[in-house]
Order: C-alpha cells, then sequence, then structure tokens
C-alpha cells in the first residue's frame, strides 16, 4: 500500500508551518491499503490523515482485505489527533486492524480526540478489528457511521485480544451484529463511553443470523470455543436499534447449559456497573437480551426502551441475572414491560425498582409497528398485554427451572407498572416456575 514498516520507527507529525501528513488513495492486495506495520516495528502519527486506502483480496487468496486504513502484525502503532476515514476494506479492519505475530502481541494507542469514521468492511470491523494476542485502546475519540456489510461490528469488532475504550463516543454505526460494537470473543471494556445511535440490521445473504445487538453484541466463537466479554463502567447505550433482538445490548454463549450450570463455570459474563441502557429498541429485549451467558447489573438504569414483542427493559432466557441497586423504569413491550424471562433463566432482583413499566396489547417501536404478532415473534398467540413489570414464563423441566427472587433488604420498590391485560406487576406461570415475591414492609414506595 502507502507504507511498509519493518523492524523500523516511522514518526508523522505536524511541521513547523501547520502542515499535517495524510496518506490516501493506496491499495494493498492483502493487508494495509495506507500503513502495513509488521513484527517489531512502530508508527507514529501526530494530527494526520489516512484517507480512502483500501486492502483488497485477490481472487487466489484466502487471507487477505483486511485493514484498509492501516494493518499491525505484532507492532506498535500510535494515533493523536487524526482521523481515519473513508477506508475499505474487502474482508475486515476497514479502517485499523491489529493482530499478533508469533505470539508478540500488537499494540494500538488511538488518543487524544481522534476520528474514525465513514470506513467500509464486507465482512467484520468497519473502524476497527482486533484480532488474536492485540491490545487496542482508544480514549476520548469518536467512532462514527461505519459499516460492516455483512457479520460483526459496524464500528469495532474484537474477535480475540482486549479492546478499552474510554470516555470517547461510538455513534451512528451499522453492522449486522452489533451495529456500534460485535464481540465474537476477547474482553471488551469501556469506561465513561457513550454508544448511541447505532443500529443492527437483518442483511440480505448474510450467512449468519442478523439484527442482534444494536449498541453492542457478545458472542461466542464457534471455531475456538471461545466466548466474549463485556465489562462496562459508567457510560450510556442509548438510542441504538435491533431488527431483530437486544437494541441496546445483545449478548448469548452458544453452550446451551442450564443455569446452574453457568453459575458454576462462570464462563461469559457481561458485567455493567453505574451505567445506563436508555431509549433503545427492538422485537425482543428493547434495552437488553441475554442468554446462555451470566449478567450483571448494578447501580444503573434501565429505563425508556421499547420492545414490540417480549421485555422492554431486558429480556433473559437460559440465563443468569444478577441485579443489584438498578431501576428498572418506564419501558414497553407487548409481554413484560420492564422485564421478561424465559425458559432455564435464574434472575435475582437486590435493591432498586421496577416502577412505570407497560405491557400492552399493541406496541410500536420507531414510529411504525413493523411485526405481525400472528406469526412467531416470541409472543404467544392470546397472550398479549400481561406482565406490565415482569413476565415469568414457565421452565422447560425440573433440570431447567425459571426462577425468579427479590432479596432487597433496603430501598426496593415494584409498583406503577401497568399491563392491559392482566398482572400489573408480575405475572408467572408454569410448574417449573419458583418466584420469591419482595417483602412488602420494606419497599419503597
Amino acid at each position: 500500500g502507502g507504507i511498509y514498516l519493518s523492524k523500523r520507527n516511522v514518526l508523522c507529525q505536524t511541521g513547523s508551518d501547520g502542515s499535517t501528513v495524510t496518506i490516501s488513495n493506496n491499495t494493498a492486495t492483502a493487508w494495509g491499503g495506507g500503513v502495513f506495520v509488521d513484527l517489531r516495528s512502530r508508527f507514529t502519527m501526530h494530527a494526520g490523515t489516512l484517507y480512502k486506502n483500501s486492502a483488497t483480496m485477490a481472487q487466489d487468496q484466502s487471507n487477505g482485505g483486511k485493514g484498509g486504513g492501516c494493518y499491525v502484525r505484532g507492532g506498535h502503532v500510535f494515533l493523536k489527533q487524526c482521523t481515519v476515514t473513508e477506508n475499505y476494506a474487502d474482508r475486515v479492519g476497514a479502517g485499523l486492524y491489529a493482530v499478533d505475530e508469533n505470539s508478540v502481541p500488537a499494540y494500538m494507542t488511538v488518543s487524544d480526540n481522534c476520528v474514525i469514521s465513514k470506513n467500509t468492511a464486507e465482512m467484520s470491523g468497519g473502524g476497527f478489528f482486533v484480532a488474536r494476542g492485540s491490545i487496542v485502546s482508544m480514549e476520548k475519540g469518536t467512532v462514527s457511521e461505519n459499516v460492516c456489510n455483512t457479520h460483526y461490528g459496524g464500528g469495532v469488532c474484537i474477535s480475540s485480544g482486549t479492546f478499552s475504550f474510554t470516555g470517547g463516543s461510538i455513534l451512528n454505526n451499522t453492522g449486522n451484529r452489533g451495529g456500534g460494537i460485535g464481540i465474537i470473543a476477547g474482553t471488551c471494556t469501556v469506561s465513561d463511553g457513550v454508544i448511541s445511535g447505532n443500529a443492527a440490521k437483518v442483511l440480505q445473504g448474510s450467512a449468519i443470523e442478523g439484527g442482534r445487538g444494536g449498541g453492542v453484541f457478545v458472542g461466542y466463537d464457534e471455531t475456538t470455543k471461545n466466548y466474549g466479554k463485556l465489562i462496562m463502567k459508567g457510560g450510556v447505550i442509548s438510542k441504538n436499534t435491533a431488527e431483530a433482538e437486544g437494541g441496546g445490548l445483545y449478548a448469548f454463549n452458544d453452550r446451551t447449559r442450564t443455569s446452574e450450570q453457568i453459575a458454576a463455570d462462570g464462563e461469559q459474563t457481561i458485567t455493567i456497573s453505574g451505567g445506563d441502557i436508555i431509549g433503545n429498541t427492538s422485537i425482543n429485549g428493547g434495552g437488553v437480551y441475554t442468554k446462555y451467558n451470566i449478567f450483571n447489573f448494578i447501580d444503573g438504569n434501565i429505563s425508556s426502551n421499547v420492545s414490540e414483542g417480549r421485555g422492554g427493559g431486558l429480556s433473559a432466557l437460559d440465563a443468569v441475572v444478577d441485579i443489584d441497586g438498578g431501576n428498572i423504569t418506564s419501558n414497553k413491550a407487548i409481554n413484560g414491560g420492564g422485564v421478561y424471562i424465559d425458559t432455564g433463566t435464574s434472575m435475582t432482583f437486590g435493591n432498586g425498582t421496577i416502577i412505570g413499566n407497560q405491557a400492552l396489547v399493541n406496541v410500536t417501536a420507531n414510529g411504525t409497528n413493523k411485526v405481525t404478532f400472528t406469526t412467531a415473534k416470541g409472543v404467544a398467540s392470546g397472550l398479549l398485554g400481561v406482565g406490565g413489570g415482569v413476565f415469568v414464563g414457565n421452565g422447560d423441566s425440573a433440570e431447567k427451572k425459571t426462577t425468579l427472587s427479590f432479596d432487597g433488604t433496603g430501598d426496593f420498590g415494584l409498583y406503577n407498572n401497568v399491563a392491559e391485560i392482566a398482572a400489573d406487576d408480575i405475572y408467572a406461570n408454569g410448574s417449573y416456575t419458583t418466584v420469591t415475591l419482595p417483602y412488602v414492609g420494606g419497599m419503597d414506595m
């Protein structure tokens, strides 16, 4: 492409006359359209631009088309006050791509209000692709309007390695699974960041089921048997949309186990502390959809989310859910306005509130009702507008029970929820369903 570094260091910075460096309109037929940083090399750019570079894949290649703007393999990349825009990759990592080499990690540090925008990957990672053995961090920047056309992570895709995001914004990106962030495996840490306005779409011709995780998708790598983890401290997931499930967040692990097994092995864990999930929309799980994993939510708010099916705030299937100090308020769905928990889920709700949620016969998101509920969209025929606060579905068997337990000892409230047909606050059904009701005397009303 434009620059190739092998055991070399290059610094691109602002000139004495204020001029900056632009690397543009280069093409590589494998990796690194703009810049290729190889093993034990270092590339540093201050206030520069990577623009309209491309990584394509020749007909006889099976592993090309990676890193349109920059590709680092076992080296170091430092970007400060830079813009990475309108780059393209035939496969993954249109803006930036990082991977190890011979077990030597790749390091990529993006800081000081960099902008990663309008990059397009045909498969995954429109803005970033974080691959095996890479350590990538971004602080106080923006990842916006990037696209992945068929797979994971319109803004960011983490297939392995680690990605940390602090104090920035991931805005208006589009993907198949994970409009903003798609985590296949590896760990993503978000601190005081904003994930907003992203969309997960059901894309025609894709080999995987799409429309899941408008803001964030957390999944499982069937090849390596590894799983993704999300740790979020503070911050906001807001106004994201998913055409299927998980408007704000969708998380699953493809290992079908009982909730007891999930809790015992402690594998895929989603932990959100002090964060807000607000104003997201989908068919099921307007705020959050989680299954086959552990979801911990501490001292945050899940509010004003809308589902056109189950679980306005939260929908869970075969999961372990622990909410402590969280508030689930003003969400809407057809069933389970605040929370919908289904077969095999074990949910514990500590101090916090479930207030002002609604279960309505007809729910519209984004101005149009996109679903006909006589079809199999997760809402049982004839059972609509039930469970304003919480809907507890039937367990399959003694091994796959559905349980809900309220164990708050301080400030707790479950009231002022509305169901159009039945059960304003809690609906529970089935011989393999157990609900431990809250202590009313300690309820904060």
